[in-house]
């Protein structure tokens, strides 16, 4: 969990250990003579309504981090933790994509664009001369380390990210709007892209 949700690559102890000097350090968590620790704002006692947000949104966060991992897999997982590219952009995607569906759908395709930075790199593709997601997968396929099928997926990834990200539109001089659906899908679309194109990588499998 540590590894999957805090990108701590250390054992439990020394992570435990590490949390509860980080209470201390910022006067979150006293300890007495005997090391007894206790959390005083805790004792006091926060608002109800605070706490049942704050709880919320620790849920919300997490039941994200997980579904993505399951989504994109472990070892793609591992390899963007490697590669360090966090999941955080993606999972607020999920969760506040009906709060600002614009952003959500922008963060999760600057994911994906990151990846196929770094996956690039690794498939002697020349990334330094391209310019977004489009660029990068033109240079990627010609390294022949992805399907045509696969190939124009990430060009309508990379049109989302122009739709979400470059105001405004060069054909029609206007802003794309974002609806929720349109959101949700690019937040979707990104980790089953990572995978599909991971594993063809690693195992020469064809799926989606």
């Amino acid at each position: 969990m540590t590894k999957g949700i805090f990108r701590i690559q250390s054992r439990e102890g020394i992570v435990e250990k590490s949390f509860r000097r980080w209470g201390i350090y910022a006067q979150l968590i006293e300890t007495d003579k005997s090391g007894k620790l206790s959390i005083p704002e805790a004792e006091k006692g926060l608002p109800s309504e605070y706490v049942k947000s704050l709880l919320k949104a620790m849920k919300a966060d997490l039941q994200a981090n997980i579904f993505l991992i399951e989504t994109m897999s472990q070892q793609a997982f591992v390899y963007l933790t490697e590669k360090d590219i966090g999941i955080e952009d993606l999972a607020n995607a999920l969760v506040n994509y009906e709060i600002d569906p614009k952003a959500s759908a922008n963060r999760a395709c600057q994911t994906f664009e990151h990846f196929l930075s770094k996956f690039g790199e690794d498939v002697g593709a020349n990334v330094a001369s391209c310019s977004g997601v489009t660029e990068l997968a033109d240079s990627i396929k010609g390294q022949k380390a992805i399907l045509r099928n696969q190939w124009h997926i990430c060009h309508g990834l990379g049109a989302l990210r122009n739709m979400a990200h470059h105001d405004p539109d060069k054909e029609t001089m206007k802003i794309w709007e974002f609806t929720p659906q349109g959101a949700i899908i690019s937040a979707l679309v990104v980790p089953t892209m990572i995978r599909s194109i991971f594993l063809y990588w690693k195992e020469k499998k064809q799926e989606f």
